[in-house]
């Protein structure tokens, strides 16, 4: 069915052994032959190790370059065989690549170019499919924000009535549009943190760089951030809700940048902690202090430093300020006489948004009347690229925290050891024979770390 299969295993049998395409035989991290199947009988017989009758070529193979059926000798002389070959006949270079591509070509089987272009087209392809087949991080999101936010649409149902006597609700629900799809980034928390224990073993193994990944998911994400947009808002705040379609622009545009915020925060959080719960923690204390120092539960001038940094470096306080006044503006209000309406929260003798806008500063203290929806805007994508450059960052670093290995090899004797090439500076140094495990495990001592076991097997 064109699938790739990929299967490392120990004395396959003779029919396991005969499904495979391709093999890759490795001894002492080197290879001793990497080709067709078919080919390696052939192989091994040209070099002087033809294979006996009735017997399982895995197994044959195996024998050959294993040190404990074959001297070490024999073994360094089979690899040594193939690396030879390698370099003079090209079977390992470019022109057996290029046969190996034209088989799976005629089988029907997709070659990826290794360019980087390349590569990226095939992340964005990966995660495209993965966004449409995993329902969790974006279907999930998409169905739960058009219910959450339309029940709190009909619970406001009052609300959808332009008049003053319902303008301290619109605010609120206006905050509910945004309220509970931020909150839902801990989801991505989760999903992404998951998410970065493949990417962090590919990019360790060479499968693919963590740029490519990067890239294509920084793509696939903003269409995401729109799309989250019309489900949260489409039906609820548009039909439901009734507001007029002139303040589209500005409601939708707002909503998706803070929602974008949020999403680059929960990918930071996500990379930076190995524990997925402590990230998600971390994000919801994020959401909580956006809650309450957006300046509509307490005002800007009745905050304290260093708490009023929080006004100015979260996001609540530019979207409450921003979709207000895109609601509001789009509004012609019935006039209300205060003296008729004592008590009233907001009651202006005017029909003009602005004006009412004016009257709800007094008790949503961070709405107002300037139109300040395009500065707003930029102030909270301007957040969400800080966010999402610490995410890039915090990616890089964790795809690159690789273990330095070093080679060990071991010599004839069960409990000699010949350890190279420890560090750059460091010759080739070797333990001296002895039967005294404790005296072998001393001398082994100045190589390595005090916390690391050494394990000895006689």
């Amino acid at each position: 069915e064109n699938l790739i299969i990929l299967c490392t295993i120990h004395q396959p049998s003779t029919k396991v052994y005969e499904g495979f395409d391709e093999i890759m035989l490795l001894s002492k991290g080197r290879e001793a032959f990497n080709g067709p199947a078919r080919d390696a009988t052939s192989y091994f017989k040209s070099i002087g190790y033809p294979l006996p009758p009735r017997m399982n070529p895995a197994e044959h193979f195996l024998t050959l370059v294993n040190s404990d059926f074959s001297s070490h000798e024999e073994v360094d002389k089979i690899l040594n065989a193939w690396e030879d070959r390698s370099a003079s006949s090209s079977m390992h270079g470019k022109s057996q690549d290029d046969d190996q591509d034209k088989r799976r070509r005629s089988s029907g089987i997709h070659v990826a170019s290794k360019s980087t272009t390349n590569e990226i087209a095939n992340m964005f392809h990966r995660h495209f499919w993965l966004i449409l087949r995993d329902p969790v991080p974006y279907q999930g999101r998409c169905i739960i924000f058009l219910f959450c936010v339309s029940l709190f649409s009909v619970v406001y149902w009052k609300a959808r009535e332009n008049v003053q006597s319902q303008a301290l609700n619109k605010a609120w629900l206006s905050l509910w549009f945004v309220g509970i799809p931020s909150q839902m980034g801990v989801v991505a928390v989760y999903y992404q943190n998951d998410e970065l224990k493949n990417i962090q073993a590919e990019t360790k193994n060479g499968m693919i760089k963590a740029t490519s990944y990067i890239l294509a998911k920084s793509i696939l994400t903003v269409p995401m951030i729109f799309l989250f947009g019309l489900f949260a808002l489409g039906i609820p705040a548009f039909v439901i809700q009734g507001i007029p379609l002139s303040a589209f622009p500005g409601v939708y545009l707002t909503f998706c940048a803070v929602l974008y915020l949020f999403e680059c925060t929960a990918e930071f959080f996500a990379i930076a902690f190995k524990e997925p719960i402590m990230g998600m923690l971390t994000f919801m204390a994020i959401w909580f202090a956006s809650f309450l120092f957006g300046g509509f539960l307490i005002a800007l001038e009745d905050m304290f430093w260093p708490f009023k940094l929080f006004y100015y470096t979260l996001s609540y306080s530019y979207y409450v300020r921003s979709i207000t006044y895109s609601i509001f503006t789009s509004i012609t209000w019935p006039v209300c006489i205060p003296e008729e309406n004592p008590g009233q929260p907001v009651c202006v003798d005017s029909s003009d948004g602005k004006d009412v806008l004016d009257a709800l500063s007094t008790m949503f203290y961070v709405s107002s009347s300037e139109n300040r929806v395009a500065q707003d805007i930029l102030s909270v994508l301007g957040m969400a690229f800080v966010w999402k450059a610490l995410s890039i960052v915090a990616m890089l670093h964790a795809t690159r925290k690789v273990a330095k290995i070093h080679p060990l090899t071991t010599s004839k004797s069960p409990v000699a050891m010949e350890q190279k090439q420890l560090t750059d500076e460091l010759s080739v140094t070797k333990v001296e024979e002895t039967n005294d495990e404790e005296a072998f495990i001393e001398a082994l001592n100045p190589y390595f770390d005090k916390d690391d076991e050494i394990e000895v097997m006689c």
